[in-house]
């Protein structure tokens, strides 16, 4: 791997981090070892939920304010410099919290980041920007998207995925023609992906969500040990894995159809059961 997957949206909860486990897990099914970093506004100490989830995160704390940066503070712009940094080094999933991504673009603006990444040679930054089925995070996920299209030379981005997570709802009857029209504009005219992530209706999600449990390792569980962990009778239990690998399998493959993560040369297509 030597892309940098950036994966983001101005609004929290929708699915970020989520999506970053699912494209880690993807890609070490697949021989990768992508490093795993979180840009969040957060104290000293804290860990970001990313981190929380999954072990061997950088944190990189930063201030969420986009003013701040363009007040031409000097320490501020030294502070963020550790973001380009790891774009020239690539080979990571880099997860943003809500309201940081737009102070991203402005440092990125800022230092002419663009100029740096291209005469290093550094890898390209995919963007991925999950939305659930919200007026507001819609907007501000193709808000971002436009932004990245029209300032994406700052950061080196020539690939974006937009992901649909239905967690909370589907889109069928949902967003305006405008809304459309403007994602039509971007895959026809720039290459944009989209990609639907299911709801997991799993016994197991609302457990993963509240202990901060990785999905892979939940995915190595046998059922006995959910019995014991999760107070859930045998056949719960049982029931309950079946329903998390087959959501867990159909997300590994939606991510890997838009090329965010390698072919499984393990995986028969048919099969429930996942790999560690």
């Amino acid at each position: 791997m030597s892309e940098a997957i950036i994966v983001a949206n101005r609004t929290g909860g929708q699915g970020k981090t989520v999506a970053a486990q699912l494209m880690i897990w993807g890609m070490e099914v697949g021989g990768l070892e992508p490093r795993r970093i979180a840009i969040d506004s957060i104290g000293e100490g804290s860990k970001s939920k990313f981190g929380k989830f999954c072990k061997r995160v950088r944190e990189i704390r930063v201030s969420p304010d986009e003013k701040s940066l363009r007040s031409d503070s000097k320490a501020m712009l030294a502070h963020w410099d550790a973001v380009g940094k790891e774009l020239l080094n690539g080979g990571a999933v880099i997860d943003v919290g809500a309201n940081v991504i737009d102070s991203i673009f402005a440092w990125a603006a800022a230092r002419n980041a663009g100029s740096v990444l291209a005469q290093r040679k550094a890898p390209p930054v995919t963007l991925v920007v999950p939305t659930q089925a919200q007026a507001q995070a819609l907007e501000d996920a193709l808000h971002l998207l436009e932004r990245s299209i029209s300032e994406g030379g700052n950061l080196q981005i020539p690939r974006r995925v937009l992901l649909l997570n239905e967690a909370f709802g589907g889109f069928d009857t949902y967003g305006t023609n405008e809304d459309f029209t403007r994602l039509q504009r971007m895959k026809e005219e720039h290459g944009l992906r989209i990609g639907r992530l299911r709801k997991c209706t799993s016994a197991l999600w609302p457990f993963i969500e509240r202990l901060y449990l990785n999905m892979a390792d939940v995915a190595e569980m046998d059922p006995s040990d959910m019995e014991k962990k999760f107070g859930l009778n045998p056949f719960e239990a049982a029931g309950a894995q079946v329903d998390f690998l087959q959501w867990a399998l159909e997300s590994l493959r939606m991510l890997n159809s838009l090329g965010l993560t390698p072919d499984n040369p393990r995986d028969q297509g048919g099969d429930v059961s996942l790999p560690a």
